[in-house]
């Protein structure tokens, strides 16, 4: 039969040691400090005679370093803890002056509208497009979001970050225009995309001028030109009626490029009747090109959404890649003032050059 094994006493492990003390973590570090800064070495317990060698200059750098640390940790204390975190940026979610972003610039500015909010998303969804990075406050920025504008086309702008890097277009609420300064007129377009409300409480949609305002409109009067000398090519171009509206924004060169670019190819297969360029945005510049494109007619037919021609058309503008890609192409029906149309929309602005 087995023996019967030595009952052994159960080990029970020392508990775990704690958080050390601020006494312990500074013996620590003036201990390393003076074996580093003297030349000693760990005293050897079973050393009797070593134990006194070198005590001074140990003594005199205890001295010295306690008191520093007695200094350190005063500060620390008043500074509410040793917390080292770095502050979170104003604006953020960790910041406490975040549930009042509007409050930061030193000036008084009015309260949104919110018919007005609801008019800029509304025009920013439909009119600018998710292709383009929109610049705007906290309190815009929901509202495009909240109107289908996508989240990661927006910039948000607050106290710590003004700038306007990276944007296509920036939406100049009265705070943004006190966020921004001067840079809220020498960075932008002198023309706006779009103006909602009036007076103190008035907001635009303008166009970020890469390079300044100067070197902007130098480009934009050369892009004019430019437009100019296309719309009376196509002018000329008997395949295609124009109203004379129509014509006249054409030989002004007040039509997006990609729009004449595209009207050219269609009229290569087909016959065209083109009622307008798009109505212009509330408040939008004068010299703001337009970016629709309204056909009333496709090879003699109404463009309906019924009609054949006008159906083919339609699939092969929605077939064209970026940038002459529109927004949207769809039918609008006949009403009292308007005929039936195919309506083709591209975002604004153009930012292929």
């Amino acid at each position: 039969m087995p023996q019967n094994l030595e009952q052994r006493p159960k080990v029970v492990p020392p508990p775990s040691p704690g958080e050390p003390t601020w006494a312990r973590i500074y013996w620590n570090t003036v201990r390393s400090f003076a074996r580093r800064r003297f030349g000693l070495k760990p005293r050897n317990p079973y050393d009797r005679d070593g134990g006194g060698q070198r005590r001074g200059p140990l003594v005199a750098a205890v001295a010295v370093v306690v008191a520093v640390a007695v200094v350190v940790t005063a500060v620390v204390v008043a500074r509410g803890g040793g917390d080292e975190r770095p502050a979170a940026p104003a604006g953020s979610a960790a910041d406490p002056s975040a549930s009042a972003p509007h409050s930061t610039p030193a000036v008084s500015v009015p309260p949104l509208s919110p018919q007005v909010g609801a008019a800029v998303a509304a025009f920013v969804a439909g009119r600018v497009g998710p292709g383009h990075t929109v610049a705007c406050d906290s309190a815009l920025c929901d509202e495009l979001i909240g109107a289908g504008f996508p989240a990661a086309s927006t910039l948000r702008l607050w106290a710590g970050a003004p700038r306007l890097q990276g944007a296509d277009v920036v939406v100049l609420t009265p705070f943004v225009r006190a966020l921004l300064g001067s840079a809220a007129d020498t960075g932008t377009a002198r023309q706006p995309l779009a103006a909602f409300g009036d007076g103190a409480g008035t907001v635009t949609v303008a166009e970020v001028a890469d390079g300044g305002r100067a070197a902007y409109e130098r480009a934009e009067a050369a892009d004019r030109a430019h437009r100019a000398t296309v719309g009376k090519a196509l002018l000329a171009d008997r395949r295609i009626t124009f109203r004379p509206a129509a014509r006249a924004l054409l030989a002004a060169g007040r039509v997006d490029a990609r729009v004449s670019t595209v009207l050219t190819m269609l009229s290569r297969g087909h016959r065209l009747t083109v009622e307008s360029f798009g109505a212009p945005a509330p408040g939008a510049g004068a010299d703001i090109p337009r970016t629709g494109l309204d056909v009333s007619a496709v090879d003699g037919a109404p463009a309906t959404a019924t009609g054949h021609p006008a159906a083919v058309l339609r699939a092969l503008v929605l077939a064209q890649r970026a940038p002459y890609r529109p927004l949207t192409a769809a039918f609008r029906a006949h009403t009292a003032t308007a005929p039936a149309e195919l309506a083709v929309q591209y975002a604004q602005p153009d930012r292929t050059g």
